[in-house]
């Protein structure tokens, strides 16, 4: 007789078979209308540094002398006494009188200078020389037997300085004086003047100072000092710490700017050229120096242009993100088609990516889209481009776009089937950041590093006069705001103040060195 316990289990365990294959074919048809890949690629990082395009700067190099020296010099040159008054009897007044006859006399005097004085403003060098004057006519006429005149004058010379292409410097002189009452004597109602007698010693002298002027500026050993700054030049200045970025000069072109007189001081105005550019991370090799060029016929543009990079780090982006997603906690998220699930944010993550975006990497626990299947995990990617909006200095974003990253099918298509109006309101309004407190402290910094900064035994001084944002740059770890800066400076030779300004930048250093070890303890 058969067994139909037995018949019964095999029944049993038949039709069980038979569901369960059914449930795994109903599961392939499901997973296999899904076009989506098993894994998306996830969203390269961004390798490739900036670079920000070189720009030309103008440094105005101030080579200056002592005043007191070429005065010194001039009084030593030019004699005290610039002319002796020595003529024989000759006609001293013709009388153009049939009844006077033309009077003769002899002269005997001289012509001496008190000391020659330098001063000066702005492009102009004065040069005043008291002349003073004695002259004796003797036998005048056959009737006086002398008369003494004696006058003063203050000649005024005002000196034009230039320098020629080849470093060669010149003056030209314009004198200026008045006598006032010319020196002279009465004599029978007649005048006898005695200024022509003393303006050729005053020419002369003038002619000598226009000489001699050249060959006391070339005392300042202009091509020399400037030869010094030129090729202290070809460096590198590290314009922020966090991440580094630098600035390198390669100085170029170099012209004459004038002369200008300021208190006590002739300065040589010359004016260099130099490209200047904006690398970041370590410090760039110094350009190679080159020989100091012939100065240029026409002055280079005016002006310090540099690049002012403000560095946004992504953290800024990711806090706020993680703070509206309430990472941890499960919450309803709408899908494409009106219904609802339970999902859960785990951890955020935020870099630059190729293609000119942000990428935004979000881990995600999708509460049991099938009850008996479980809860669901993986991860979806936000590509979104930064948007710059340089009036109000705030950075956003926008066209957002969702890839997922995961093995599981089911997962990509319920992430595909997220409603994108829901991602934009999630995360448009909340990724934004105000920068302008960035600005503000980027332009103060910079401000700070152009007031003062040693080089070797010179000093660069110089202020920023003005700033533009321009456009935005993604980096691996941050964005870079980029700014034009214009500013105007100058540098010059002095060793003491450049040794203090390196001393005050060490202990700076080494106080910041340790509130930073103080805040590290206190952790």
């Amino acid at each position: 007789m058969p067994n139909l316990s037995s018949r019964k289990i095999k029944i049993g365990l038949g039709c069980f078979g038979v569901v369960l294959i059914m449930i795994i074919l109903a599961i392939g048809a499901f997973l296999s209308g899904l076009d989506e890949p098993l894994s998306a690629p996830e969203p390269t990082k961004i390798k490739t540094e900036v670079r920000l395009e070189d720009q030309t700067s103008t440094i105005f190099i101030p080579v200056s002398g002592n005043l007191q020296i070429f005065e010194d010099a001039l009084n030593k040159d030019v004699p005290w006494r610039l002319a002796n008054i020595n003529e024989p009897q000759k006609i001293c007044l013709k009388t153009k009188s049939k009844l006077i006859p033309d009077i003769s006399c002899r002269l005997v005097g001289k012509v001496e200078r008190g000391r020659i004085r330098l001063t000066g403003s702005g492009q102009h060098l004065k040069i005043s020389i008291p002349v003073s004057t004695r002259i004796q006519a003797q036998n005048i006429g056959g009737i006086v037997k002398r008369e003494t005149a004696t006058g003063s004058v203050i000649v005024t010379m005002r000196a034009k300085l230039s320098l020629s292409q080849n470093w060669q410097p010149s003056a030209k002189v314009d004198v200026d004086y008045d006598w006032g009452t010319k020196i002279g004597i009465d004599f029978l109602d007649q005048r006898i003047e005695f200024s022509s007698r003393v303006d050729p010693e005053i020419r002369k002298v003038a002619a000598q100072i226009e000489r001699r002027l050249p060959q006391l500026i070339r005392n300042l050993n202009a091509r020399k000092k400037a030869q010094a700054i030129w090729e202290e030049g070809f460096t590198s200045a590290r314009a922020k710490s966090d991440p580094e970025i630098w600035v390198r000069f390669t100085p170029q072109q170099i012209g004459f700017a004038g002369y200008t007189v300021r208190g006590r001081r002739l300065i040589v105005n010359l004016a260099a050229r130099a490209q200047t550019e904006t690398i970041f991370g370590n410090r760039p090799k110094d350009p190679d120096v080159t020989p100091l060029p012939n100065l240029m016929k026409s002055l280079p543009p005016e002006g310090i242009r540099v690049h002012v990079p403000f560095h946004i780090p992504y953290s800024v982006f990711q806090k706020p993100i993680e703070k509206a997603l309430q990472l941890g906690e499960f919450q309803t998220v709408k899908m494409e088609d009106g219904t609802e699930v339970q999902a859960r944010f785990n951890d955020v993550e935020v870099f630059g990516a190729d293609g000119g975006k942000i990428a935004i990497g979000i881990g995600l626990t999708i509460e049991e889209p099938i009850s008996w299947l479980g809860d669901v995990e993986g991860k979806i990617w936000i590509l979104a481009r930064p948007r710059l909006d340089l009036a109000n200095k705030i950075i956003g974003i926008s066209n957002l776009s969702v890839v997922s990253r995961t093995n599981s099918r089911l997962f990509n298509k319920l992430v595909g089937a997220v409603s994108k109006d829901e991602i934009d309101r999630a995360f448009i309004s909340k990724i934004s950041y105000d920068f302008s407190k960035n600005y503000d402290e980027g332009l103060q910094k910079a401000d700070e590093w152009l007031k003062a900064e040693p080089l070797e035994g010179f000093v660069f001084r110089g202020r920023l006069i003005s700033a533009d944002l321009e456009r935005l740059h993604i980096m691996p770890e941050g964005l870079i705001v980029q700014a034009r800066a214009v500013g105007d400076g100058r540098m010059y030779y002095a060793p003491g103040e450049a040794a203090s300004l390196v001393a005050k930048r060490r202990q700076r250093r080494i106080e910041r060195e340790r509130n930073r070890a103080s805040v590290e303890l206190r952790k």
